[in-house]
């Protein structure tokens, strides 16, 4: 039998076993989020010559992947995004858009249930 290899979860069934790695489930919310109106990008993604952070300071600090997933002892997760908004749009209306489209999906996709969204708003971007 296979060891368990850190940053992924192994589901048991009927058939077999599933292995899902966190990486797999953050390409979801990524993609996931990046359908949502308002959304610009994942912090980290790529540089923004337009961000309003840019424009005032050259010392901008962006996560390394803007994604981070943790699954506890109860096969929950919890997930942190760190997103870019287009400037003009309501940050709180897109944040709890951007909880409730990962937390449908996730579970949808995945299987595993989802307990904690966490949105971090890290820049405004003009366009």
């Amino acid at each position: 039998m296979k060891k368990e290899i850190e940053g992924t979860k192994k589901i048991e069934n009927e058939a077999g076993n599933v292995t899902v790695s966190e990486n797999v489930i953050a390409s979801v919310v990524k993609n996931t989020v990046m359908e949502i109106e308002g959304v610009k990008n994942i912090a980290g993604e790529e540089p923004h010559p337009n961000s309003v952070i840019e424009l005032i300071s050259s010392k901008t600090k962006i996560k390394e992947k803007g994604i981070r997933v943790d699954v506890n002892g109860n096969d929950e997760l919890t997930i942190e995004i760190s997103v870019i908004l287009k400037y003009g749009t309501n940050v709180i209306d897109v944040a709890k858009v951007i909880q409730e489209k990962v937390k449908d999906t996730v579970e949808e996709v995945v299987g595993m249930h989802v307990k904690d969204i966490d949105v971090f708003v890290d820049e405004i971007c003009a366009e």
